[in-house]
């Protein structure tokens, strides 16, 4: 496992909206079709947020 990017939380970061919304698409479609890679993300996600890297966006401030 590859250890998170920052280590100073001062980090200021782009705003990167877009690109992140492209990418979940192109996960969201290998998840579709490869259940290991499914599985491993999952796994990976859940990981990072039990460790305090980051945490759920409540339902209610997600954007549809």
């Amino acid at each position: 496992m590859l250890p998170l990017p920052f280590q100073d939380s001062n980090v200021i970061a782009p705003n990167n909206k877009d690109k992140a919304a492209k990418q979940a698409i192109r996960i969201r479609k290998k998840m579709r079709g490869d259940e290991n890679y499914r599985n491993d993300h999952i796994n990976f996600v859940n990981d990072v947020i039990t460790k305090g890297y980051a945490r759920k966006v409540p339902d209610d401030l997600l954007e549809t």
